[in-house]
């Protein structure tokens, strides 16, 4: 070789450049797995059988959904300067913390399918309309085959609407001139546009979904004041994403607390925050004098303006999908029921839900205080996976982009 003219040496690459040559090769299999999943979807609409085989193929394509979103986040990272601190901050944000929660949503989700499919082919197999409630739950799942289902009546949702502002005296006492509803959570007015009659049992569900988790009682209760309650907009945006629950308000730690909440009525409830690092929390709420944080709602009392509440059942069961989320965004661990302090959120038990319900609940995050919620059943009974199949659903839907009602906003309505 000649020392004289050595070989050159070709120019190095800038690691930006690497790292978008990276990120295109991220996006090339991303966009491979949406192909590979969307045709998989495709033949089980045209071959449904339903039985063990379908469900192991829709655990498999939860497989590809899973890897999918772990693309994202890499996706998400590698377009970030790893020295300048965005990567950290990154990880904190709401986006993360999203695909986190959809990744623990879709985990969920496939352990069901397998189990489906396990008794399916076992000796013991289910019922005819375990199957058929299975079915129609998950072709409407967005995650699943998106069959598409009905809409809601918008004269049922209002005539729900005008029943709890009733029930709860909700309406200003000014109202022809102030406008403005109630809202029990912040203990302030808001104006009548900012103001939602939520349902705690998601109405979407369905009330024949309804009446499978919470037995005849609740076959006419969708609809119903005892599943509602009318709050800000804000204050429903919060709670649909799980940063707060509302529980009892008793001293899990007293017995004579405990029995007197069971024995009182009406019963009154408080507010718990699960969530102090969102940025939802951080801001002040409108109206409130003088004015408070999210955060600091924490520990206070719900303030009625009349008797009525919620169905307490309702309440436990949204508590319960909180757990879950939390579940998936902390990992497994049975530390997720109490807070700094070692107190349990929600301290009263009772016969809340189907100890059937509960256990797939326990199975799931390990939490064996939820059976503190459990009506009275067979103790050697299976876990039914129908309440954790809702939840998760509920969770899904929750990480989807949701547009808050900023201050800005509500200063732009008279407030009282």
């Amino acid at each position: 070789m000649d020392e004289s003219n050595p070989p050159a040496i070709p120019p190095r690459q800038s690691s930006k450049r690497a790292a978008a040559e990276s990120i295109e090769h991220l996006q090339a299999r991303k966009k491979r797995l949406a192909k590979t999943i969307k045709v998989s979807k495709q033949k089980l609409t045209r071959n449904s059988s339903y039985d063990a085989d379908y469900w192991l193929a829709r655990s498999l394509i939860a497989d590809d959904l899973i890897a999918k979103t772990r693309l994202e986040r890499k996706i998400s990272i590698q377009s970030l300067s790893e020295d300048s601190g965005e990567r950290e901050t990154w990880y904190k944000s709401e986006a993360a913390k999203d695909l986190l929660k959809r990744e623990g949503v879709l985990h969920t989700e496939k352990r069901l399918f397998v189990k489906q499919a396990e008794r399916l082919t076992c000796e013991k197999v289910p019922t005819k309309e375990s199957r058929r409630w299975f079915m129609h739950f998950f072709t409407r799942s967005p995650n699943g085959l998106a069959v598409t289902g009905g809409r809601r009546d918008t004269s049922v949702q209002g005539n729900f609407r005008e029943s709890l502002i009733k029930a709860q005296n909700a309406k200003h006492p000014n109202y022809a001139e102030e406008k403005s509803h109630w809202c029990p959570i912040t203990c302030t007015w808001f104006h009548e546009e900012l103001t939602t009659a939520a349902h705690i049992f998601p109405w979407k569900h369905g009330q024949e979904t309804m009446t499978r988790i919470f037995g005849t009682e609740a076959e006419h209760e969708m609809f119903s004041v005892q599943n509602g309650l009318i709050m800000s907009t804000m204050a429903e945006a919060r709670m649909d994403k799980g940063l707060f629950v509302i529980v009892p308000f008793a001293n899990d730690e007293s017995e004579a607390e405990v029995k007197a909440w069971h024995e009182s009525s009406p019963k009154q409830y408080k507010l718990r925050v699960l969530d102090w690092t969102d940025k939802m929390m951080e801001g002040k709420i409108p109206g409130t004098d003088p004015k408070i944080t999210w955060t600091e709602l924490d520990g206070r009392e719900l303030q009625f303006r009349s008797d009525h509440r919620p169905r307490a059942r309702y309440l436990y069961y949204s508590y319960c999908v909180s757990m879950l989320r939390r579940s998936h965004h902390q990992g497994q661990h049975e530390t997720i029921l109490k807070d700094h302090l070692g107190r349990k959120f929600w301290g009263t038990p009772g016969a809340y839900l189907r100890q059937t319900y509960l256990l797939a609940f326990v199975e799931e995050i390990g939490a064996q205080d939820l059976l503190d919620g459990a009506e009275e059943g067979d103790e050697n009974s299976e876990a039914d996976p129908t309440a954790l199949v809702i939840a998760n659903e509920q969770i899904r839907s929750a990480c989807r982009p949701r547009q808050d009602v900023s201050t800005i906003e509500w200063h732009k309505k008279a407030q009282p």
